[in-house]
């Protein structure tokens, strides 16, 4: 699969115009939204917020489709940054960004399960304390979900068999 190519070394810069040209017309963003709609593309609004506020980078087939929408060319809604290394840039800044994002997040999980992990040994250990037959279905969840969920690499083999089931189809 090919890597989108993004419009601007400097997202800032064309979300500010799409902002200013938006404005100039009257519309929300929504009413952008609608407007856009009607050229057959659709985007969600999280994105064109996060495009304004030059946290994401417009892709080279946004930037086209939005510079016909304002009657303008791309070129004047920004600079456009086609050379390797900017591009390269653009795409560490929004890799990195990406990245520190997810890493946050899976940092909170990870937390999260290491905790329900605990609680869950604990309560088989109780039960296996006291005598509780592994045919309760109740234990044997548990029993088959620390199997299966218990370990990082349970976890990860899981995954790798997710991802392999999804390229089968």
């Amino acid at each position: 699969m090919t890597e989108p190519v993004f419009i601007s070394e400097n997202p800032e810069s064309f979300g500010v115009a799409i902002k200013r040209l938006r404005e100039a017309q009257g519309w929300t963003r929504a009413d952008f939204l609608r407007q856009l709609g009607k050229t057959g593309y659709y985007m969600h609004a999280t994105t064109l917020k996060r495009i304004e506020e030059g946290e994401q980078i417009a892709k080279v087939h946004e930037a086209v489709i939005i510079s016909r929408l304002f009657g303008v060319t791309v070129e004047e809604m920004g600079p456009v940054g086609m050379d390797e290394e900017k591009q390269l840039l653009a795409y560490l800044k929004h890799s990195n960004t990406l990245f520190a994002d997810i890493g946050a997040r899976f940092t909170e999980i990870v937390s999260s399960w290491l905790q329900e992990r605990q609680t869950l040994q604990q309560h088989v250990e109780r039960a296996n304390e006291l005598g509780l037959a592994e045919s309760n279905e109740d234990l044997s969840t548990a029993h088959q979900l620390l199997l299966k969920f218990g370990t990082f690499e349970a976890i990860q083999k899981d995954v790798l068999n997710r991802l392999k089931e999804k390229e089968n189809r």
